[in-house]
């Protein structure tokens, strides 16, 4: 068994225009976890994450704030208590332009490594800012 509190563990705060705290609570690389990714993010006001295409299935739990989800060109409202599969093969974005912040966590069943997605979210950012 494994527990931790998700505010301990370390994250990478995600710079503009994708503004977002992102931890990686479980891993391959964090605490030998080999089944699953969970991902808590922080989608901070009047920021979004990155338009990218999804190399496997995720699923996400809306669990404060609200937004709109962008999934292959088609928007959706979000609100606390909404869950998203998303499949292999779609390009998703989650943006939060109101003033509160969007809270979600992501769980995949194929896992990363969890510096590879920091770096992977970070890169992406940066190229956005050149």
């Amino acid at each position: 068994m494994k527990i931790k509190r998700v505010q301990e563990v370390e994250g990478v705060e995600v710079p503009k225009p994708f503004e977002r705290m992102v931890r990686v609570v479980f891993a391959p690389d964090q605490d030998g976890v080999e089944d699953l990714n969970l991902i808590s993010a922080v989608i901070y006001p009047k920021s979004s994450t990155d338009y990218r295409l999804r190399d496997r299935t995720e699923l996400i739990y809306i669990i404060s704030g609200r937004g709109m989800f962008v999934c292959n060109g088609n928007e959706f409202a979000l609100e606390p208590d909404t869950a998203i599969l998303v499949e292999r093969g779609d390009k998703i974005q989650l943006k939060n332009p109101g003033p509160e912040t969007l809270k979600l966590v992501s769980v995949y069943v194929q896992p990363f490594r969890a510096s590879d997605l920091y770096q992977t979210l970070v890169k992406s950012a940066q190229e956005m800012n050149k």
